[in-house]
């Protein structure tokens, strides 16, 4: 007795998908989920002139006491965690509340990481690399 083959969900949402998928089939699509995870991510722009890097990070709706930023192994860590303002209440709706989000940048050896400053206005997380100049190290090898 061959058993029906289970179908896809058509819905052209990956969101919806993914959670179809995930509830009713239990064979979570990878690229779906990752998908997902790049939308949750704030959009950014990162734009480099002569002397610094500047990245923004679109997120309205979070204070400047909610980022958290790293430098690890040349390895810049941003995050942000947006605690919902009213928990309470006979909503009849609520699509938006806590938040949150991770998202890291490998810096180029030209970053000044000790001059890194970071300013959040108007919903925008707008961190400021400067460079510095590298000093090109050469070395004489002597043929024996």
């Amino acid at each position: 007795m061959k058993l029906a083959k289970q179908e896809r969900s058509t819905v052209n949402n990956p969101l919806v998908n993914w959670i179809f998928d995930d509830m009713f089939l239990k064979d979570t699509n990878r690229e779906t989920q990752k998908k997902w995870n790049r939308d949750k991510q704030p959009k950014t722009n990162i734009l480099e002139n002569k002397n610094e890097f500047i990245i923004d990070l679109s997120t309205p709706g979070f204070s400047k006491e909610s980022f958290n930023l790293d430098i690890s192994d040349r390895m810049l860590k941003i995050s942000g965690n947006k605690k919902p303002t009213d928990e309470k209440g006979n909503y009849r709706m609520k699509e938006f509340g806590s938040d949150k989000f991770q998202r890291s940048f490998k810096l180029s050896e030209n970053t000044d990481i000790e001059s890194i400053f970071a300013e959040y206005t108007n919903g925008i997380l707008r961190i400021t690399l400067p460079k510095k100049e590298i000093k090109k190290k050469s070395l004489e090898i002597k043929v024996k």
